[in-house]
């Protein structure tokens, strides 16, 4: 009553700041009582934050990456801070992310997703990466199997990928001395190896809508913007009136990332339809989403409820793809970028090569074995760039004493790989590339770091693992067994910007131009000599 008369008598803008105040009154008291809730716990130490705002003024300074990284200098393996509403737990060191997501003790503790309801409305909790509890094991368990199926054990894979890797040739060999920006060409050809195992699908050149499904991958996982992290610490702020409009007239794009899940949705939609009007023809599954839909109408006439509905497929279909893309893809122009920066370890890798495979024939996975230092070189690459700096967030699921700190319930939890990948204490001269850590002293063979963690930790770590793996050995063994690579000159000027690369959910290089020359013709010994 006393609301209705108020809104007869007032006009419309002076209900609309009454309401925006009492909203904004509410939300600082709320914030005021979490902080205060965390301050009389045990909480990890980290940096003094700002009234309302909490650490987000020290985000990024000058990076995501560097603030992190004089964090854990002051504050030690377990930093804690705030982004608005949210308390973010970071785990530092290998032996807290190992205690953390890989122990009986911890494992399930930590293995929540998080559930905000801004970050609900847009991913339901569905899908694989975004889901939790049952939904997830069970989702995963049917994934895995799919695509052993489809990927992993599938000699197909490997001829999707020498196609794949025969186009790039080509273009290499067109752009001649102008050189190739490898974006744009790395990420099609490893979109195109997991859009066959996803869709049955290879896309031309001239699909407006699959580039325009990979652009919105790529900007919702590469940027690092403030429109980020709004949704995660404030989500009050979209129920104010007239706060969004104001953020975008200051330069915050706040809806990006519902921008771009409408497209990545909308495509996988239309796979979705076009595969499911083409089942009553199929007897096996030819594709993952095949399998999917296959599995969706065995359920559909056995029981009322169950979790083979269409938007988790979306979900399935869109974190699968961009798990599968965007971090192999950019791993493999870091590869190429440090062939060019430190070409001595360009020549080994090439020398080994021509030594194992030669030049007649296209590299295979079983050539794996016999290359210890390629491999050696990869993982070199993984640590080094760290494509995925803080993998992807955890939730803890109760309140929890870790590490002599208390945890609490929905506390958001980050596991600083880049950190662990760069701590002087596991590897020595951290800074330094230098593949020769990955190779026994005395034989030279492969030997693999337990510290090395680019696909993560625990049961939650990434599940296209071996299907990455495969894609980066074949890739850049292909690549380098027929060109040598250097960087462009008007990418020499732009170098440091270039190592620092991109701010986001993964570490890509900045942008540039690489030069590929064909090599010249094997030398054959020469046995009378």
């Amino acid at each position: 009553m006393l609301l209705s008369q108020l809104n007869r008598s007032l006009p419309s803008s002076s209900v609309t700041t009454i309401a925006a105040v009492s909203v904004a009154t509410v939300a600082a008291v709320w914030l005021f009582y979490r902080g205060a809730r965390h301050r009389r716990r045990r909480s990890p130490p980290g940096p003094p934050g700002w009234p309302l705002l909490g650490n987000l003024p020290n985000l990024p300074r000058p990076t995501f990456l560097a603030a992190h990284a004089d964090w854990r200098k002051r504050y030690g393996d377990l930093v804690s801070y705030r982004l608005g509403a949210r308390r973010f737990v970071v785990l530092n060191s290998y032996a807290a992310v190992k205690e953390a997501l890989a122990s009986q003790e911890f494992g399930d503790v930590f293995s929540g997703r998080m559930n905000s309801n801004y970050i609900n409305s847009l991913t339901h909790g569905k899908g694989i990466v975004s889901s939790e509890g049952e939904l997830w094991r069970e989702h995963r368990r049917f994934a895995l199997k799919v695509l052993r199926d489809f990927g992993f054990a599938r000699a197909g894979t490997e001829d999707s990928i020498h196609q794949e890797l025969q186009d790039l040739r080509d273009q290499f060999n067109t752009a001649g001395e102008a050189g190739v920006d490898t974006t744009e060409v790395l990420c099609r050809a490893i979109a195109n190896v997991i859009s066959v195992m996803l869709f049955g699908y290879r896309a031309g050149s001239q699909d407006d809508r699959f580039e325009a499904f990979l652009a919105a991958t790529q900007e919702n996982l590469q940027g690092g913007d403030l429109a980020r992290f709004i949704p995660v610490g404030f989500p009050l702020l979209y129920q104010i009136p007239g706060v969004m409009r104001l953020l975008e007239l200051l330069g915050v794009d706040v809806y990006v990332v519902q921008r771009n899940l409408k497209v990545t949705h909308g495509f996988c939609q239309m796979q979705i339809d076009a595969h499911r009007a083409q089942l009553a023809g199929v007897s096996s599954p030819n594709d993952f989403l095949d399998a999917f839909l296959m599995e969706q109408e065995k359920l559909n006439g056995r029981k009322k409820d169950h979790t083979f509905d269409d938007f988790q497929l979306k979900r399935t279909l869109t974190e699968l793809f961009v798990a599968g893309t965007d971090t192999t893809s950019n791993t493999i122009r870091w590869a190429l970028l440090y062939a060019c920066l430190y070409p001595e370890c360009q020549a080994r890798v090439q020398a080994e090569i021509d030594a194992q495979i030669g030049r007649n024939r296209l590299p295979e996975h079983r050539d794996r074995k016999r290359m210890p230092y390629t491999l050696a070189f990869i993982d070199e690459v993984q640590r080094f760039a760290t494509l995925a700096p803080f993998a992807v967030l955890h939730r803890c699921t109760r309140d929890v004493e870790f590490m002599g700190y208390d945890i609490s319930s929905d506390d958001l939890i980050m596991t600083n790989l880049y950190g662990i990948h760069h701590d002087p204490e596991l590897w020595s001269s951290p800074e330094a590339f230098q593949p020769e850590r990955f190779l026994a002293v005395d034989t030279g063979e492969y030997q693999p770091n337990e510290h090395l963690v680019p696909f993560g930790v625990g049961k939650r770590a990434c599940l296209g693992e071996s299907l990455a793996r495969q894609e980066l050995f074949l890739f850049i063994a292909g690549i380098l067994q027929q060109h040598s690579a250097r960087l462009h000159p008007d990418s020499v000027k732009n170098l440091e910007d270039i190592k620092i690369g991109s701010d986001g959910i993964v570490h890509a290089p900045g942008a540039h131009r690489i030069i590929f020359s064909a090599r010249q013709p094997q030398r054959i010994a020469d046995d009378s000599c």
